[in-house]
């Protein structure tokens, strides 16, 4: 599934929330730990009002940033809860402000100031791990809601879908501060438009497009550019694409998608002298047709210093309501054995012989017609043989006006 690779490959690279919301995370997997099975407790909590949560901090940083905030929860602000923790070190302040949990998984909301001066902007890139008290850890997203520039202040969300989150002895570590680094997001260009097959130079994974094939510009882009796009020897989609800024580039990514701007294949890159080489292994010519955009990313650095350290803060999550129900085997034809609904999501358990290209779509149903639309996947199998598959949702879901919901293509009533 696409679209779940490319969001546990690229977790930690893409600061901006738009870019998060459809194509999530690449680099910093492959420097994680593998990821641990961590066994936890739910604790049902009572909702409060968002402007509660916001009074809690309302001198830490002016109104720009809890409008932006009270937008971006939208539905779910009323589920927010107020949380505390400050950590200081190198003159940043980290200090928690609210955050919503279930079992699966949280989002918090915290502001980073810099006390000393102006080396935090717009576009700083903050890195994090969960870590429990076995200290074992896992990559936290980390984007910028809202930056202040009057207080040196930034508004984050920090997010992690595990597969139990454990209910004590968790501690939320920033490891990395930088604010040279800037992830340019999600430019979009045009496919080919024919499948011939383009010059090129090398063989095997060394396959490069040679410069100058129907190059395309947008202005959009001003760093970059297509020096070629077509179908190499190999029969895979290359894109080579041109730098041409002054600042640093650290690496770049095409990712085609289609009318709904679903990811249609992974993409594998090569660094070249001026730019570098893209290839998507899983498009051919049978599946141009298929392809309605290509995706550009681009992470680049402007030279500033990176702050590193551990900004460590205690993490106490208070969690949402679950529902927990369990499943006969026959009823999903063996697909699920448990679900357990909050208002954040759906999370799907069962073997993991089930290949997880083979997921199947949770589906919500109100008993008033209406029908909940997933917006992410984290999916995976832990080392005890089960699969897990946190569906997170565009809007809360309100456990008394469901009326079922599909798990494997098999509706399952609430009652």
């Amino acid at each position: 599934m696409f679209q779940n690779d490319y969001r546990r490959e690229m977790d930690g690279l893409m600061p901006g929330q738009a870019a998060l919301e459809r194509l999530n995370a690449l680099l910093e997997a492959d420097k994680l730990p593998p990821r641990r099975s961590w066994q936890g407790r739910r604790r049902a909590v009572a909702a409060v009002g968002l402007c509660a949560v916001l009074a809690v901090s309302a001198l830490a940083a002016g109104p720009t940033l809890w409008a932006q905030l009270e937008q971006h929860l939208g539905g779910f602000a009323p589920y927010v809860q107020p949380m505390e923790g400050t950590a200081v070190e190198q003159g940043i302040r980290v200090e928690l402000q609210s955050g919503i949990a279930d079992g699966a998984g949280f989002r918090v909301y915290a502001t980073l100031t810099d006390l000393e001066g102006d080396r935090l902007n717009d576009h700083t890139t903050v890195r994090a791990r969960l870590r429990n008290d076995a200290e074992d850890e896992i990559a936290v997203s980390c984007h910028t809601l809202e930056w202040e520039e009057e207080s040196h202040t930034l508004l984050l969300e920090l997010e992690q879908d595990t597969e139990e989150l454990p209910k004590d002895g968790l501690e939320l570590v920033l490891t990395s501060i930088d604010p040279a680094e800037h992830w340019e997001e999600e430019t979009l260009f045009a496919p080919p438009e024919t499948t011939q097959t383009l010059e090129s130079t090398g063989d095997g994974l060394e396959e490069v497009l040679l410069p100058g094939q129907n190059p395309q510009t947008n202005p959009d882009a001003p760093d970059y550019s297509i020096s070629s796009i077509g179908f190499g020897r190999d029969g895979c989609l290359h894109v080579r694409l041109r730098w041409d800024s002054d600042r640093q580039c650290e690496g770049m990514t095409v990712i085609p998608m289609d009318r709904d701007g679903t990811p249609l294949s992974s993409c594998r890159t090569l660094a070249l002298e001026d730019g570098w080489e893209c290839v998507l292994e899983e498009i051919g010519p049978e599946q141009l047709s298929e392809v309605h955009t290509l995706a550009v990313n681009a992470s680049c650095s402007s030279g500033e210093p990176a702050l590193r350290g551990e900004w460590v803060l205690p993490l106490e999550l208070e969690r949402a309501r679950e529902r927990v129900i369990a499943l006969d085997p026959n009823q999903t034809d063996g697909y699920a054995r448990e679900v357990r609904i909050s208002c954040l999501g759906v999370t799907v358990v069962g073997d993991a012989a089930e290949p997880l290209e083979q997921i199947q779509p949770v589906e919500v149903f109100c008993k008033d017609g209406a029908a909940l639309q997933s917006v992410s996947l984290m999916a995976t199998q832990d080392r005890d043989g089960t699969r897990w598959e946190v569906w997170r949702f565009d809007e809360p879901i309100t456990l008394e006006t469901i009326d079922y919901i599909t798990v494997g293509g098999t509706p399952i009533a609430l009652g």
